[in-house]
Order: structure tokens, then C-alpha cells, then sequence
């Protein structure tokens, strides 16, 4: 992946009007680490589970989808509670196990938020590999009908539900895509946040092939139930690294949604897009989402073979009051070179998001692959200004693809480029960044906390606990 491309891309550094950030990666020590274990994939997937139990300590959900604990590829998602002391020291971590061979379970794992407002995070889990016998009926030109019958691989997805004795060890809902073309439903998930104003969260469901759906929980006397709230269908199919997280952009109160599709154009390799999904409130029972399109300007100089693989909503970063978007373009190309990516940056604003960006920013020389994934860090330093995550899989330095995570601080201004915590590999082929989250602050100190994971055999997932600037 990274370490075969890297070696493709001409190490040059093109004249571009941008910020320079500094390359050097301080020595770090992980707060708390899940190793490989050389069989699965340790650290393929990993996001915040909100507060499961209700302790006031965040939490962590990572998947392994080529877990084979119940078969070949079943998967395995684990939940590990948060607690004074930082991860992994309180309640016993929670296993949860793919149900078939291929199921990849745990491909995508993501707090959903809360989703039944009874005051526990839940949490959302994918398995894209679940093949479902599909039957449908055609009626004939002589008033008969003919019945078809085809195992597909729709994917599927599971609803935990949070509770004081810690997340539910059995699905309230699982459920495949709504939409009977979607395939490898759950690829990607993600929380919506409260889009009608109910203080329920909704939550996301992304299929392989353009589709995109939000959910909300629903509760009767025969059960729980996902009824489907809105649809988003693009052509050509997504790509993008996964979803973000949904926040209130303009500032009404709503929660949005980001989608990022870097293979919107993908004949002139230069249309990558976000999309911005603002809610409009309770007008309808699928209509409650506008489409407001965000894009690359035409007069900027380079092909932008990947932007907007990574777009994430990243919180408040300047502090004006409005949450703010930061968009990974990890392969641009100048003049039919590849170049070291970047990360472009967009306020958000009453309006939603200005459509050009108001900083690039570059990492240095040997940082290729720069901007490969972009996540949201909470606030890491807690000087009440968000921050923003960046992975750098392809970073040579100081060896071959090594790998670097930067948290670049916020700042009234934005991204504060002179304000960079930096983690850098060590081996050769770490591709260390490769994934990137902010984790919400698990050992209650008032500081947001992160985490990255590597590319070694089996993968490895670190957490770096958030703290006052020196």
C-alpha cells in the first residue's frame, strides 16, 4: 500500500503557496498500546466509543475484521473502558465476535452517540463481508410472475447499546442497507449527532457503492428498530478512508454531515469533493438534510488524484464559535509528479464552510502520503481551542516509510503551524499514521487524548494521552 506507492513519488517539494510545517518528530512513549498479535489486523479499525457506562471516562472501540476467533475473517470488535487511570485499567475490555466466516466484523467501528436518550454512549460496528440470499418477483408480459433468487454480499451492521453495567454484549438492532443494489453495507460508520433536534443521535451507515444512509433508533413493545431517515446516492462510487464523525457546523444547533468522495472525477484526476450535508430540522421524514457541495478551486495549480479521501469535521479550531473542516489531498500531483501531500483547512461559518480553503498545509520534504488520513483531536492541550490529526504513512524519515502523526493545535488564527506535537516511526515499512482518532479524554485529566496505529505485521495500535503545553 503505502510503502510500494511511496517509492513511486518523486521526492521534490513543489513552489506551492502554503504553510510548512516542522518535520522533526520528538521521542514519545505510548500511554497505553494494543499490540499485533501477527494473526489478524490490530489497529485496521479504531474510533472513540463515547461513555458506554456512564463513568465520565471516554472509551475505545477498535476492530480487527480478519480476526478468525469464529472462522476465517469473521472479525472481532473490542471495547476497552476507559477509567482513572487511562485505558484497559477498570472494567474488563468486551470482545465482540463476527458470526460468520468473511464477515469481516469490525471493519468499521464507531460510537453512534445516544441514540435512545437514556444517557450511555452506544456503539455502531460494520461487516461488509455478509453474503444474504436476496429473492425478488417480476411480473411477465402475460400476467405471471418469476421469482429470482441470489446471494449477494450486502454487508451488514450492528447497534450496541451503552448501558451502567458497560455496552450490551448483544445487538439491539442488526440490520443490512435499506437499498436493495447496496453492497458491503457498513464499510464505514460513523455518529451523525443529533440532526433533528430530538437529543438523540442519529447514526451513519456507508455502502461500497454510492450509498449512504442515516438511521435513527426506534422503539416499540415488539422491539428495537432502525427506521432509515435519509438517503445520499452519488455517482461515481465513494472513496474515502471513512467517515466523519457528524457536528453542528453553522451553529443552529443541528448536527451536520461531511461526506468526502476522492474519486468524484476520477477521468481529469483533480475532482475530488466533500460534500456538507446541513440539517434543515424536522421538516419531513427524509428530508431534513440540504446538500451544500464543497470543492477544490479550478486556479489551484495541482491534480488532486486523492483529495478529500480523508475530509473530517475537526470541532471549533480557531475559536469563533463555528465547527471547522480539514480535508486530506495525500497524492496530489504537479506537472505528472507526484508531491507530498497536504491538508487543506476551511472555516466554518453561519453559512456552513467557505467553499475555499483559508490555509494549505504542507508537511516537509520526505513527508509523502501526507494527509492519508485526517481526524478530529478534541482538544489535546486544553487551551479551549480544537485540533486536528493528521497521518503521514509515507514519511521517509528516518527510514523508508516510517511514518509520522502530527496533532496540529488550534489556535485563533486556525492551525497554528508553528504549534505542531509530532510522532514519528522508527522502522522501516511502519507506515506509522497510516489510521489516526481522537479518543476523547479516557483517563478523566481534562485533556483530550489520540490515537494511531502502524502497519507492522498484525498492526499496533498506540494512545498518547493529552497535556499542557510545556
Amino acid at each position: 500500500m503505502a510503502s510500494s506507492l511511496s517509492l513511486q513519488i518523486m521526492r521534490a517539494v513543489a513552489a506551492l503557496a502554503v504553510a510548512l510545517l516542522p518535520t522533526s518528530a520528538s521521542s514519545w512513549t505510548a500511554d497505553w498500546q494494543y499490540p499485533g498479535n501477527g494473526t489478524g489486523h490490530t489497529g485496521f479499525a479504531f474510533q472513540a466509543a463515547g461513555d458506554v457506562d456512564g463513568d465520565g471516562f471516554s472509551d475505545l472501540v477498535l476492530g480487527d475484521p480478519y480476526d478468525d476467533t469464529m472462522g476465517v475473517d469473521a472479525g472481532v470488535a473490542v471495547v476497552v473502558y476507559g477509567s482513572a487511570t487511562g485505558l484497559g485499567a477498570g472494567r474488563p475490555s468486551l470482545a465482540l465476535y463476527g458470526e460468520l466466516p468473511g464477515d469481516n466484523f469490525g471493519s468499521s467501528v464507531s460510537t453512534a452517540g445516544d441514540v435512545n436518550g437514556d444517557g450511555f454512549d452506544d456503539v455502531v460496528v460494520g461487516a461488509p463481508g455478509r453474503m444474504t440470499e436476496i429473492t425478488w418477483t417480476v411480473g411477465n408480459w402475460d400476467g405471471s410472475n418469476s421469482t429470482f433468487t441470489r446471494t449477494v454480499r450486502t454487508g451488514r451492521w450492528y447497534l450496541y447499546l451503552g448501558s451502567v453495567a458497560g455496552l450490551s454484549s448483544v445487538a439491539a438492532i442488526d440490520d443490512r442497507p435499506h437499498e436493495f443494489e447496496a453492497r458491503r453495507g457498513g464499510v464505514q460508520v460513523a455518529s451523525a449527532g443529533d440532526l433533528d433536534g430530538d437529543h438523540h443521535s442519529e447514526w451513519i451507515i456507508q455502502s461500497d457503492n454510492r450509498q449512504v444512509e442515516v438511521f435513527s433508533y426506534h422503539e416499540t413493545s415488539e422491539g428495537a428498530s432502525a427506521y432509515r431517515r435519509y438517503r445520499f446516492h452519488e455517482s461515481p462510487p465513494f472513496v474515502g478512508i471513512r467517515m466523519s464523525p457528524g457536528m453542528d457546523v453553522n451553529g443552529d444547533g443541528l448536527s451536520d454531515v461531511l461526506i468526502g468522495n476522492s474519486d468524484e472525477n476520477p477521468a481529469k484526476h483533480d475532482g475530488g469533493a466533500a460534500y456538507l450535508l446541513l440539517s434543515q430540522g424536522e421538516v419531513g421524514p427524509y428530508d431534513f438534510l440540504d446538500t451544500f457541495r464543497l470543492w477544490i478551486h479550478d486556479s489551484d495549480p495541482l491534480q488532486n488524484t486523492r483529495f478529500a479521501r480523508a475530509a473530517m469535521l475537526v470541532g471549533d479550531v480557531d475559536g469563533d464559535g463555528f465547527v471547522d473542516v480539514a480535508i486530506g489531498d495525500d497524492l496530489p500531483m504537479m506537472n505528472g509528479s507526484y508531491i507530498p501531500g497536504r491538508v487543506q483547512f476551511y472555516r466554518g461559518s453561519a453559512n456552513g464552510v467557505d467553499v475555499f480553503p483559508t490555509s494549505t498545509l504542507s508537511g516537509g520534504p520526505t513527508d509523502f502520503l501526507y494527509g492519508f488520513d485526517v481526524a478530529p483531536a478534541g482538544d489535546v492541550n486544553g487551551d479551549g481551542y480544537a485540533d486536528i490529526l493528521v497521518g503521514s504513512p509515507g514519511t521517509n524519515s528516518p527510514v523508508g516509510d516510517a511514518g509520522r502523526v502530527e496533532v496540529l493545535l488550534g489556535s485563533p488564527n486556525g492551525p497554528d503551524t508553528g504549534h505542531v506535537r509530532s510522532y514519528g516511526g522508527l522502522l522501516t515499512a511502519e507506515q506509522l499514521g497510516v489510521r489516526v482518532a481522537g479518543i476523547g479524554d479516557v483517563n478523566g485529566d481534562g485533556f483530550d487524548d489520540i490515537a494511531f496505529a502502524n502497519e507492522v505485521p498484525g498492526g499496533g495500535l498506540f494512545v498518547v494521552h493529552g497535556s499542557p503545553d510545556p
